[in-house]
C-alpha cells in the first residue's frame, strides 16, 4: 500500500466579517464569564487580599502565556523572571517571562478609554520583544516585504509582508474600533486575538502580543461594566 502524505497550507485572507458567530450556542458560557468577572468587581474584598490576588492573576498570565510559547521553568525561577533585572536572569524563557511582566505592567496603568489602535499593539510588541527575542525580532515593526511566517497545525502561512501585512493590520484595528463596538466585550477581545493570531503581523512574539492585547481589552470590557453597573 502506497501512502500519500498531503500537505496543507491555509493561507490568510481578510475576513468579510470580522465578527461572525452563533450567538445561541455561547450564551450560557458568556454569561458564565460575565457573572463571574462581576462578582470579582463586587465582592468587599480587603486591601490587603486585593493585592495578593492581584500578584497570583500576574503570575497566572505570565506563566500561561510564556509556557503556551514552550517555555518551562519552576516557580522559583518564574518568581525569579517577574522579580529580579533582566540581567540577572540566564535562560531565553525567564526574559520572556520578564518583558511580559512588564507589559502587562503597562497595560495595567493605561486609561479605560484609551483606543486599540495600531502604535498602542506596536507597543505591547515592543515591550514584550525587547531584552527577550530582539536579537532575532525588531521590537514593535511590522514584517516587510518577503518577510513571511508560517505556523501552527495544520500550517498557516500569515498575511504577505509589506503592504498586505501593514493593510491588514490597520484594517483590525480600525474594526476593533467600529464593528466590534456592537458586541459584548468579551467576544471583541477574542475576535481580536483570533484575526491577530490569524494575520501574524510580526515576525515573532505574535501569540504573546495577541494574549496581551486580549487581556487590555477584557480590562477595558470589565471597566465599562462596572461603570454601566
Amino acid at each position: 500500500m502506497n501512502c500519500v502524505t498531503v500537505s496543507i497550507m491555509i493561507h490568510y485572507q481578510l475576513p468579510q466579517n470580522w465578527i461572525l458567530y452563533n450567538k445561541e450556542a455561547i450564551l450560557d458560557a458568556l454569561i458564565q464569564a460575565k457573572a463571574a468577572m462581576i462578582s470579582l468587581t463586587k465582592i468587599p474584598y480587603q486591601k490587603e487580599w486585593a493585592e495578593q490576588l492581584q500578584v497570583v492573576q500576574l503570575k497566572r498570565e505570565v506563566a500561561g502565556t510564556s509556557r503556551i510559547e514552550g517555555a518551562d521553568f519552576t516557580d522559583g525561577e518564574l518568581d525569579a523572571a517577574i522579580n529580579e533585572t533582566i540581567e540577572q536572569l540566564h535562560t531565553r524563557s525567564q526574559r520572556q517571562a520578564s518583558s511580559t511582566v512588564k507589559a502587562y505592567k503597562w497595560i495595567a496603568a493605561l486609561e479605560n478609554d484609551k483606543p486599540i489602535t495600531e502604535d498602542l499593539i506596536s507597543t505591547i510588541h515592543r515591550i514584550i520583544i525587547t531584552d527577550a527575542d530582539d536579537d532575532h525580532c525588531p521590537p514593535g515593526v511590522l514584517r516587510q516585504k518577503d518577510q513571511n511566517v508560517i505556523f501552527g497545525v495544520p500550517k498557516h502561512r500569515g498575511c504577505e509582508g509589506g503592504t498586505p501585512c501593514r493593510d491588514a493590520f490597520m484594517l483590525l484595528c480600525k474594526a476593533i474600533n467600529k464593528d466590534f463596538r456592537n458586541h459584548d466585550p468579551l467576544i471583541q477581545a477574542i475576535a481580536a486575538h483570533y484575526h491577530f493570531a490569524s494575520m501574524h503581523p510580526f515576525l515573532d512574539g505574535n501569540g504573546r502580543t495577541a494574549r496581551a492585547s486580549e487581556a487590555l481589552m477584557r480590562s477595558k470590557g470589565l471597566a465599562s461594566e462596572i461603570l454601566f453597573l
